[in-house]
């Protein structure tokens, strides 16, 4: 339930993992566009702090996490 696309994900990762492709040239999305971020990641994560130990990054929480259509 809820996992359909995560599933999905993971196994795009190894395929491209597994092949070698390359589904975009570069070393990162903004070389990849020929763009630049208008605002630092970093400024809005550096206020949102996790433990490696949060017990929310183990499982996703299955009431809100993902509309059921997406699976």
């Amino acid at each position: 339930m809820g996992m359909g696309a995560d599933t999905n994900m993971a196994e795009m990762i190894e395929h491209f993992k597994e092949s070698g492709e390359a589904p975009v040239t570069g070393q990162d999305f903004w070389q990849a566009t020929g763009t630049e971020p208008q605002k630092a990641l970093s400024a809005f994560f550096s206020k949102h702090k996790m433990s490696d130990e949060d017990e929310s990054l183990l499982l996703p929480t299955f009431g809100g996490y993902k509309f059921n259509m997406a699976d």
